[in-house]
């Protein structure tokens, strides 16, 4: 009776580990215009029904940032946000990690404890995560502002200072991505973080090999318009003929803005433009710089490798069944592919959401 009863219980678990963890891998725009603010809500709408239990999107670990030479382009800029805080907080909080906890579960009491969530964000920027503390900025700027009273608001402006200069600073973007879709939805969904996955240890070698292909596709450029019999008129005329294509499907399809930014059609045109044409252009010309680009190819599919392996670790970290991935629409296929490939991950398609 004992084995039998073992016998089932080991099969219960084994169906639960083999179950398929639903992952939804969004292509967002960096720049997301008020006009377009009807679309947006049905984004938000769609991915709401959704539900997903883990928000995962393209910041670093604070570990990862760390670890990032000072010479990273994307460092500097984060720095700059992090030296404007750093001055209007000179004093630093103590163990940071276990005061975030504190100010977390005494957030899960009540919403609206918005010195706590103050201190929360503070926190979390101390920390280096840069991702959580502009989602509880975001909260703050966006929704709790209008609420506080006058010594919240005096407090506020003492650690943070005025919208305009938070804008400056970079740490209010009301286009990104992030305060159009990611923070308003995970508020909506009660959920206290947002979980980094952006891998940047290739960032140095793209660079590199992108900057080699931009100088020879430069004169390739430059000696099309002078001869346009040379093999180098044909590659421009190539990459020319593939972008209008794509242009005539785009109006054809006339998709609304993120069902296009998810789709095959955008991501073969991310590739056209970021590679120079790319794949599609493999043995056009011996003119082409064919081994550079798939050089570039090399690293930009090692960073998306590296994400999905994040993803993957992050959702399984926090016993996560269904993640959303919010990243740049040019990572969507590539990174979606690369998730595909595990069996115990169930893809779901943005444009298969009603």
């Amino acid at each position: 009776m004992l084995s039998v009863l073992f016998l089932n219980v080991f099969l219960s678990f084994s169906v639960q580990a083999q179950q398929p963890m639903e992952i939804l891998v969004l292509g967002a725009s960096h720049g997301n215009n008020a006009s377009d603010s009807l679309h947006y809500k049905e984004v938000l709408r769609k991915l709401a029904q959704y539900h997903p239990d883990l928000i995962l999107t393209e910041f670093l670990t604070p570990a990862d940032y760390l670890a990032m030479p000072a010479t990273n382009s994307n460092k500097k800029s984060q720095e700059k946000s992090f030296e404007y805080l750093r001055r209007h907080n000179p004093v630093p909080i103590k163990n940071t990690a276990k005061q975030i906890e504190k100010y977390k579960a005494a957030l899960a009491k009540s919403d609206n404890f918005h010195r706590v969530r103050m201190d929360l964000a503070l926190a979390y920027f101390q920390n280096h995560d840069l991702g959580n503390g502009l989602y509880h900025l975001y909260i703050l700027e966006n929704d709790k502002k209008k609420h506080f009273g006058a010594n919240e608001l005096e407090y506020y402006t003492a650690h943070f200072g005025t919208r305009d200069s938070l804008q400056k600073a970079g740490l209010f973007r009301t286009t990104s991505e992030y305060c159009t879709l990611v923070f308003p939805l995970a508020h909506q969904l009660g959920q206290q973080e947002i979980y980094p996955i952006d891998a940047q240890q290739y960032d140095e070698d793209w660079k590199h090999s992108w900057r080699l292909v931009a100088y020879i596709m430069h004169y390739t450029n430059k000696i099309a318009k002078m001869d346009s019999t040379t093999e180098e008129a044909k590659i421009v005329n190539a990459i020319a003929a593939a972008k209008e294509t794509i242009e005539k499907e785009q109006v054809a399809q006339n998709l609304p803005i993120y069902n296009y930014l998810n789709s095959d059609l955008n991501a073969r045109e991310s590739d056209i433009l970021n590679f120079y044409g790319g794949p599609e252009l493999f043995g056009i010309s011996k003119a082409y710089p064919e081994s550079e680009v798939k050089n570039m190819m090399k690293y930009w599919g090692l960073r998306n490798v590296a994400m999905a392996a994040n993803t993957l670790a992050q959702m399984k970290r926090q016993n996560a069944k269904r993640g959303l991935v919010v990243v740049g629409s040019a990572h969507q296929k590539w990174m979606e592919d690369e998730l595909a490939k595990d069996k115990n991950v169930k893809i779901i398609k943005y444009n298969a959401l009603q």
